[in-house]
């Protein structure tokens, strides 16, 4: 089994809880011609993950098709994602307080 939609779905689901309001853009082809769209970022996931769940469903409702794994694969990585992407995040450093003269040698200060 692979598990690179399990991947996928942790990806999106970190991605969904550090930048949900960037800009992705998505390509629809229609015939030959392909359109390009922008997109938030929490718009396309939202869309992703609501494909995954419908698929995810559907598979239930067939009688012994036995292939659905793939789509709750996704789901489980989302969901993964969203839970365990902030710990990713680093902390804010602590800077010191700013002082105009902070790089300036201490023998040097005032002398033009």
């Amino acid at each position: 089994m692979g598990t690179s939609g399990a991947i996928a779905g942790i990806i999106l689901g970190c991605y969904t809880q550090l930048f949900p309001l960037a800009r992705v853009v998505v390509v629809v082809p229609i015939l030959f011609l392909p359109l390009f769209f922008e997109v938030p970022a929490i718009v396309f996931i939202g869309i992703w993950i609501a494909i995954q769940l419908v698929q995810g469903i559907a598979v239930l409702l067939m009688p012994s098709t036995g292939e659905g794994i793939a789509w709750w694969a996704h789901i489980g990585g989302f969901l993964a994602g969203l839970i365990f992407g902030p710990l990713l995040v680093q902390s804010r450093r602590q800077y010191r307080a700013y002082y105009p003269d902070g790089g300036i040698p201490s023998g040097k200060r005032g002398v033009r």
